[in-house]
């Protein structure tokens, strides 16, 4: 098991990390009802950063995991309690799949991409900051 859930202490800020690995493609469905289960556990709203630094998908893959976090029943990335999902990711075709999300094909999920943790995490206290002020 290559991948981590945790909720950052004082913020609704959910961090899942996935390691990259010949393994990550087979791992992403328990990886995925992992990030599900802790985020369901969330008292409130959470920003879900997604920490894919390293990680590359084939096309295949991409897409399989695209529907899977965007469609159906349990569908991740529209989860009641994900106020937006920032993916940190290092692979220029795996940026420009996630920014495809946003389309209505995938049901217009709230996504962005940073290229690191430390961004990642500056935008959703900042979000969380213009929030606070109304």
């Amino acid at each position: 098991m290559a991948y981590r859930t945790q909720k950052i202490d004082q913020a609704p800020i959910v961090v899942h990390t996935h390691e990259p690995g010949p393994d990550m493609p087979a791992e992403i469905p328990a990886a995925m009802r992992n990030a599900l289960e802790v985020i369901g556990e969330q008292p409130e709203p959470v920003y879900f950063i997604l920490d894919l630094t390293g990680v590359r998908l084939s096309m295949d893959d991409l897409i399989k995991a695209s529907n899977d976090a965007t469609r159906g029943p349990g569908a991740l990335l529209h989860h009641p309690n994900v106020i937006e999902t920032v993916f940190v990711v290092t692979d220029e075709m795996m940026r420009m799949s996630i920014q495809g999300l946003r389309h209505e094909a995938f049901g217009s999920a709230r996504v962005n991409t940073s290229d690191t943790i430390e961004h990642a995490l500056d935008y959703c206290y900042q979000r969380i900051a213009e929030q606070a002020q109304g």
